[in-house]
């Protein structure tokens, strides 16, 4: 596999991660709004933050890769 092959595979594979990311999160937060235990708030909390943190390596790999176009969230 030649560099530039690479490197717009792993661009692609980056964007891909983020936007799945972002749809996730949304996802998240929509069942957050409609649980009423506080063991299933908990959870959809952890999720949420466990997404933001996978969405912020994105975001500097996204960055160091010359990507724009992402912002920051959470």
């Amino acid at each position: 596999m030649s560099i530039l092959k690479k490197e717009s595979t792993d661009k692609r594979e980056i964007i891909e991660n983020m936007e799945r990311i972002i749809e996730e999160i949304k996802d998240v937060k929509n069942n957050m709004n409609m649980v009423t235990d506080e063991y299933l708030i908990d959870s959809c909390i952890y999720t949420l933050k466990a997404l933001e943190r996978q969405y912020q390596y994105y975001l500097i790999m996204a960055r160091k890769s010359g990507i724009t176009g992402f912002e920051k969230i959470g």
